[in-house]
């Protein structure tokens, strides 16, 4: 799920030095129309999800993607598949029929296309999660450059959502945004379906700002409006990466484009005390990963292991005779990438990072 990529709405300008975009044309899919399509461009090196796409129904078997979510020097494997059985979730194929094109050491925008075939490859592609942490805490950083002014900064945010009520809730830094040369913190909330992949942002300090950001099953659109500038924004989000481009207008007139990566989850929550002195061994972990705490009382710790995405992917149990607690988990089948394991005992509930680096 997409919720992790909200934090867009905070910032005033965008950029990195080299966003590419890459359009792809569909031809002849005619057996998939009226059909779930989902599409996700991951970064071959670290495994994590640059962008993704998503059609409830596709419409027809015709049709072009257009994504700004590639850097140079990067490669990307893209993996799609339609839900050939309508049950709402990727099946292997035969059951789903899925693909996998790949882009290499970009250079400059990807442009290709794709004819419909039974050359099928199992992508594995993430499921829908079954259970949500109950909130998240995140940092973003990023770079953006303005390209009517060569100009550029960075941007230094925090981001935190609460699965309860389904807020979430932020602040960006960033100097020269606005074509204001000191650092300037905008904070921001709003609502989020982490199920339907959706949010709705609105700005809330300085008072001055204005306007909304909507988020869209991997499609980034909105305006923000602040001392007489307006700042339209149109772009594309996965779970690790955002990037987009911007017109500002108004007081002044410029164009630019802007990426942000995810940084550290630190999301942690802990009620009653209960789960204490957790630590992963070792952190990155390559195909076991240990977890051990210090636990008071003698009720049965459940750990439950979420992809970056917040699905579940796996669940284990542990009922230690003293207060030490170790726990060991076959990660395996895991791609590289940032996990979160929660541990609930009781009342108690801790969430701490796993990470898989092969």
């Amino acid at each position: 799920m997409k919720w992790m990529l909200f934090v867009a709405m905070f910032l005033c300008a965008t950029a990195l030095y080299a966003q590419q975009k890459l359009a792809i044309t569909f031809i002849g899919m005619t057996p998939h129309v009226g059909q779930l399509f989902q599409l996700r461009v991951v970064d071959k090196a670290s495994g994590l999800e640059a962008a993704h796409h998503t059609i409830p129904s596709l419409a027809s078997a015709s049709f072009t993607l257009e994504m700004f979510c590639l850097e140079k020097g990067k490669s990307y494997a893209i993996d799609f598949y339609a839900d050939l059985n309508k049950n709402g979730r990727y099946d292997a194929p035969p059951t789903d029929h899925a693909w996998r094109l790949t882009a290499d050491n970009v250079s400059a925008n990807v442009n290709m296309d794709f004819m419909h075939n039974t050359t099928w490859t199992d992508i594995a592609y993430p499921s829908s999660p079954t259970s949500y942490p109950n909130h998240i805490e995140q940092a973003w950083s990023g770079t953006w450059k303005n390209l009517t002014f060569s100009t550029t900064g960075d941007i230094a945010s925090t981001i935190t959502f609460d699965f309860v009520t389904k807020r979430v809730t932020g602040s960006a830094t960033t100097a020269g945004a606005f074509g204001n040369p000191s650092p300037i913190t905008i904070t921001a909330e709003g609502t989020f379906d982490p199920d339907a992949d959706t949010a709705y942002l609105t700005p809330t300090a300085p008072a001055s700002a204005q306007g909304n950001i909507r988020f869209q099953r991997g499609v980034l659109s909105g305006s923000i409006s602040m001392s007489g500038v307006t700042l339209a924004l149109a772009g594309d989000y996965g779970t690790n990466q955002m990037a987009m481009t911007y017109a500002m207008s108004g007081a002044f007139t410029a164009n630019g484009t802007m990426i942000l990566q995810r940084g550290a989850v630190t999301g942690v929550e802990v009620e009653g005390g209960m789960v204490e002195g957790v630590s992963v061994i070792p952190q990155p972990s390559r195909d076991v990963v240990g977890l051990q705490w210090q636990q008071m009382g003698s009720e049965t710790a459940r750990v439950d292991v979420f992809d970056p995405q917040g699905r579940l992917l796996l669940t284990s149990f542990d009922q230690a005779a003293t207060t030490s607690h170790t726990l060991l988990l076959n990660v395996q089948a895991f791609p590289v990438g940032t996990y979160m394991a929660r541990i609930t005992a009781g009342s108690s509930v801790t969430t701490v990072p796993i990470v898989i680096n092969r």
